[in-house]
């Protein structure tokens, strides 16, 4: 019943990349989605550690890989400033 507690940690990972991606954030994405998810991959884990983690994990690392992606990040605008070369370009570079 419900979803599997085996599939958290990747689908925290690809929620959290597409979030960051679409916001540019990865601050945000992390305060939005580990009150959402760590607390119902807990209960569905039973408590299992590796499972809990890995969620964590997933969230951590999907939110700065969508963040480094996004074209409307701070961080990617003042990259593509810094280095004199279009937004574009080092967005593809990515």
């Amino acid at each position: 019943e419900g979803v599997a507690a085996s599939i958290l940690p990747t689908l925290s990972f690809i929620i959290s990349l597409f979030m960051a991606l679409a916001t540019g954030t990865s601050w945000g994405t992390m305060t939005i989605l580990f009150p959402l998810l760590c607390l119902p991959t807990y209960k569905v884990s039973e408590g299992d550690p590796v499972i809990f983690y890995s969620t964590v994990a997933g969230i951590l690392s999907g939110s700065v890989a969508g963040d480094h992606m996004s074209p409307i990040s701070d961080t990617t605008v003042l990259s593509s400033l810094s280095a004199d070369c279009k937004l574009l370009a080092h967005v593809m570079t990515q």
